[in-house]
């Protein structure tokens, strides 16, 4: 590849708002995007050439490495929602597709791309809360206002009942 082409390739890729990589039969990332390390808060340099268990805990990494090896193996691609916590101390909620390419020589790697839906998973359980709140609150008045009208409707009863004896007294 020309290096206008190589230049051209890599603007595209950081010109994309969600974090990408790419990583070899290994295991290491090759590739990433300007996205993808402000996501992982590292530079290029600091990421390139290693694996997960250089950035995760064990746990964490073991789960990366069991899905890549997947599709390195199968080829089928994949889809998960993904626990990561952020540079800044916060557990992000992420969406990933990680597939396999083959490049012309017959090597195989792993491409991910991700998009973080945090902010979006938040609104949603927000939302349940709001509407847990709100049957909640429906229900306290609904049982609130069954009391007044039961005494009404008691009260009708007997002024009924009171008219009725009224009427056959006459």
């Amino acid at each position: 590849m020309s290096k206008h082409s190589k230049h051209f390739l890599d603007s595209i890729i950081n010109g994309v708002s969600n974090p990408i990589f790419v990583k070899d039969s290994n295991l290491k990332f090759v590739l990433i995007n300007e996205a993808f390390t402000r996501m992982i808060g590292l530079g290029d340099d600091d990421i390139l050439g290693k694996d997960d268990y250089d950035f995760f805990p064990t746990v964490q990494a073991d789960v990366f490495k069991a899905i890549d090896e997947a599709v390195l193996k199968t080829g089928e691609e994949k889809f998960n929602e993904e626990k990561l916590l952020g540079p800044d101390g916060v557990t992000l909620t992420l969406n990933t597709g990680k597939r396999r390419i083959t490049d012309e020589i017959g090597n195989h790697y792993i491409v991910e791309s991700i998009s973080d839906s945090t902010e979006k998973k938040q609104l949603i359980d927000n939302l349940k809360m709001s509407n847990q709140m709100l049957e909640h609150y429906a229900h306290l008045v609904s049982h609130d206002l069954k009391s007044p009208i039961s005494t009404i409707d008691s009260f009708s009863q007997l002024l009924s009942r009171s008219a009725c004896t009224k009427q056959t007294t006459i």
